[in-house]
């Protein structure tokens, strides 16, 4: 009966250092996505701004150029949400992550 309060024992202990080994891993690939997201989103920023501006001195106006910058923005939104709705872009997006995710649960140990 030792023996098998041993092995219980040893088994929840493993089970509890893979749950904080996959926990880890997510929260760093997680960190990562985050970090990577925010630098991009400064390069869209800042190159839209150098955008607007050099459209700003191409015309000679001082707001033609963000206005161009925000017609085009608006014009990605628009095409994004008609895809959304016309495909069931966020079904697909779910079904991959499902199918992502229960791949990666159900993998064999080595």
């Amino acid at each position: 009966m030792e023996h098998l309060a041993g092995y219980i024992e040893t088994r929840v202990e493993l089970l509890k250092l893979e749950v904080k080994e996959e926990t880890v891993k997510i929260a760093a690939k997680l960190l990562s996505f985050l970090v990577v997201g925010f630098l991009v989103l400064m390069i869209v920023i800042f190159l839209s701004f150098t955008i607007a501006w050099l459209l700003n001195h191409y015309f000679e106006s001082e707001f033609l150029g963000f206005a161009i910058v925000t017609g085009f923005y608006t014009l990605i939104l628009v095409i994004a949400l008609i895809f959304k709705s016309k495909f069931g872009l966020q079904r697909l997006l779910e079904q991959a992550f499902k199918q992502k995710t229960e791949g990666g649960l159900n993998k064999p140990k080595s």
